[in-house]
């Protein structure tokens, strides 16, 4: 089974990113677990995405229940990987850092995850359709559907980056501290200005 990582230069958020990645991928696992156990007894209870439950007892694999097992996975692909790319702008929104490095890293890990997945989707598919013994015709091609996510991965990227995190506002110049004009002293100072500038620095602080 492929593994779950990345190659290359890594960024600090890496290792808290791969933690939350591996979270899903887990989930996702033990459930193709489940179903790869189907044809040991045939018998499977299950709960979707949406937290309907999926009971067969005494029934093979084919026909209605081969449709419910390729519309089961894709719910959380769809769902779960956008939850991800949005957690991780948030820690960079957080930490004040610039977050397409970070959202493209959890991106290129999220993946591998969907190759990984998907071709355990298909081989459990492959053992079903052969009652416990798979059959080398029954291994059905996954890459346009691993293609298709990872497409969809690149899109959520970009419309995640569309937010650029907020930053404090920068005073301009100290002339906006000390006004140099007539007054009743001679010099006057800007309050409102001289406020301004202390707030920035304290939060940078």
């Amino acid at each position: 089974m492929e593994l779950l990582f990345i190659t290359g230069e890594r960024t600090a958020l890496y290792p808290q990113t791969k933690k939350r990645i591996e979270l899903l991928d887990k989930d996702i696992l033990d459930r193709i677990q489940k179903w790869r156990m189907f044809s040991a007894i045939w018998e499977l209870e299950i709960d979707d995405y949406y937290s309907k439950k999926i009971s067969y007892k005494g029934i093979k694999y084919g026909g209605s229940t081969e449709q419910v097992f390729w519309h089961y996975f894709p719910p959380f692909f769809k769902y779960e990987m956008p939850k991800v790319l949005s957690e991780v702008e948030a820690i960079c929104i957080e930490k004040n850092l610039p977050p397409k490095e970070y959202v493209e890293e959890a991106a290129d890990l999220l993946k591998v995850m969907v190759s990984r997945l998907w071709k355990e989707i298909a081989e459990t598919h492959q053992k079903l359709k052969g009652e416990g013994f798979p059959k080398p015709e029954d291994l059905p091609d996954v890459s346009g559907t691993i293609a298709s996510f990872k497409k969809a991965i690149d899109e959520e990227v970009k419309a995640v980056l569309l937010m650029e995190p907020k930053t404090a506002p920068e005073v301009k110049s100290s002339e906006d501290i000390i006004d140099v004009k007539p007054n009743f002293m001679g010099l006057g100072v800007n309050l409102n200005a001289a406020f301004r500038w202390c707030k920035s620095k304290w939060k940078g602080m």
